[in-house]
């Protein structure tokens, strides 16, 4: 039997999602909770990478097994066994053919940034810039993204790895809520980095110190070496990952 799960978890205490040597990651702690369910080694397929310190709330993999357990004592038996800062929100019996990572359509990113005092009780979960931005700059700025580009200049997968580099991104969106500011980037797909190098030139674009201009040339440069802009990883969540049926 295969299932989709959905988990949200804390990323201030991991080394990303992705299995690595030496190292905690969140894809380790679950597969673990997994052997001791099944007293065996059972692997997951997440729906891609988060880097080290990234969060989520909609964090999807499927995993296979030939244990008769409900969907709802799975997510109760998933959360005996996991650290209380990963959390299994849901598990779904999918079809066989069902793929957590080539299935997606697209996926949303949240980055949350403070332009206010320093908040130290937030510092891992909003990124703390601690000055005004022109958000109306910003909002302009963020037109240059939208729709179907080669995203070279904002990302650290290089050609070797993924020869193509063009991604669509459906829509950004930008609320406030006194000083802090929500970014919801919604896209096909994104490459290692590229939300947080988006942000990082979105930053800098309301600090005044590059424009629109600059970042429709930084675009259309497709290179690795375009700009050095990238925001911290503290304030990036994946929120959710879409699949056909959804």
């Amino acid at each position: 039997m295969r299932y989709k799960v959905t988990v949200a978890y804390d990323g201030s205490n991991y080394f990303g999602w992705q299995s690595q040597v030496d190292v905690v990651n969140i894809q380790d702690v679950i597969e673990e909770a997994l052997r001791i369910i099944h007293k065996r080694e059972v692997r997951i397929t997440g729906s891609g990478r988060t880097d080290r310190g990234v969060h989520a709330r909609g964090q999807v993999f499927h995993f296979d097994t030939e244990l008769n357990i409900s969907e709802e004592n799975w997510v109760k038996a998933f959360n005996a066994n996991l650290p209380h800062d990963i959390r299994v929100l849901k598990v779904e019996a999918v079809s066989e053919r069902f793929h957590a990572r080539y299935d997606v359509v697209s996926k949303q990113y949240d980055y949350y940034l403070n332009m206010g005092e320093y908040d130290l009780f937030q510092r891992d979960y909003v990124t703390q810039v601690c000055e005004k931005l022109d958000v109306e700059k910003m909002r302009d700025a963020r037109e240059v993204f939208l729709g179907t580009h080669d995203f070279s200049s904002f990302s650290a997968n290089s050609f070797e790895e993924t020869p193509d580099q063009v991604r669509t991104v459906h829509s950004i969106d930008i609320s406030q809520e006194g000083d802090i500011l929500r970014f919801s980037f919604l896209g096909n797909g994104f490459m290692r980095y590229m939300v947080r190098m988006m942000m990082g030139v979105l930053i800098e674009v309301g600090k005044g110190k590059l424009t629109k201009e600059d970042v429709q040339k930084i675009l259309e440069a497709r290179s690795k070496t375009a700009h050095r802009y990238k925001a911290e990883s503290v304030g990036l969540y994946l929120t959710k990952v879409n699949y056909p049926l959804d």
